[in-house]
């Protein structure tokens, strides 16, 4: 496949999912993150982080069902010294690790949605996320409807995520989003400065590059935890505010941003600075 960027809302099911997912799943909003509950068939039950910056699902092996085979998951790297194979690396803002492997799963439910054929990366392990986290909900499953609504309900309360052919209605603002190499980016203006960002509900704070608080006019002058993403690396950041971040016709003002070099934001060389749209 090339690279290039499509339109989200064009993203269909792909073969041999010829209709589209729909249906709605409760999900609660808790220490920024989306967690669903959900259950591998056959195997276990827990939640999922919906994640729409993770390219593929990810399962924790304790989650499968019994006997599950685990395929070897491999990419190719090509140079002028020929085509070397290498292990499948999950890529995150701050580090990448090596599943275990790839699984199949006959089916994924998400509260009243149900994925079959399940591609799926298999890891150890989960993040420290929170207790009874079994795997991450990515764009690849996600992908599989027109349209998914993600509900921001208040700590510890419950909302509906929505798949389906359209979105939930009041939106308010439709904002374009383009699918490069398995993420979603979107246009937007930091304060006065053009900006492309990549939408992660996987994250709960946004994070923008040194080379667009700069841009902005963001002093970030105030410490901040590190940035801990799926593996055990980390990235140092520093806390400023962006006097408005826009989004189509939505603008947030006085925005806490952190500011920091992730691993992540040194693939893009362009000259449109980037960061990370958080929850």
């Amino acid at each position: 496949p090339g690279r290039h960027p499509a339109p989200f809302r064009r993203l269909v099911a792909r073969e041999p999912h010829a209709a589209h997912v729909e249906g709605e799943a409760p999900v609660r909003h808790i220490n920024g993150h989306h967690l669903a509950r959900a259950s591998v068939e056959g195997g276990a039950a827990g939640d999922l982080v919906i994640d729409c910056a993770a390219g593929i699902t990810i399962i924790a092996k304790a989650a499968l069902p019994d006997g599950t085979v685990i395929t070897p998951s491999e990419m190719a790297q090509y140079s002028a010294d020929g085509v070397r194979r290498l292990a499948t690396e999950i890529g995150g803002a701050t580090t990448a690790v090596v599943p275990l492997g790839l699984a199949k799963l006959s089916a994924l439910v998400v509260g009243g949605i149900t994925y079959r054929d399940v591609d799926a990366l298999v890891m150890a392990e989960m993040p420290p996320v929170g207790d009874g986290v079994i795997g991450i909900l990515g764009l690849d499953l996600l992908s599989r409807s027109r349209s998914v609504s993600l509900p921001y309900p208040k700590q510890g309360e419950t909302g509906t995520m929505r798949v389906g052919a359209s979105g939930s209605k009041g939106a308010a603002a439709v904002v374009p989003l383009t699918i490069v190499d398995s993420r979603a980016y979107c246009a937007a203006t930091v304060n006065d400065a053009k900006a492309v960002l990549i939408v992660d509900s996987g994250s709960p704070i946004t994070i923008l590059d040194p080379r667009m608080a700069k841009s902005a006019g963001i002093v970030a002058d105030r410490p901040s935890k590190d940035a801990r993403g799926i593996g055990s690396g980390s990235a140092a950041l520093r806390t400023g505010t962006a006097g408005t971040i826009s989004l189509g016709g939505w603008v947030a003002r006085d925005a806490a941003v952190r500011v920091g070099s992730l691993p992540l934001f040194a693939r893009f060389q362009g000259p449109v600075s980037v960061g990370v749209l958080g929850n």
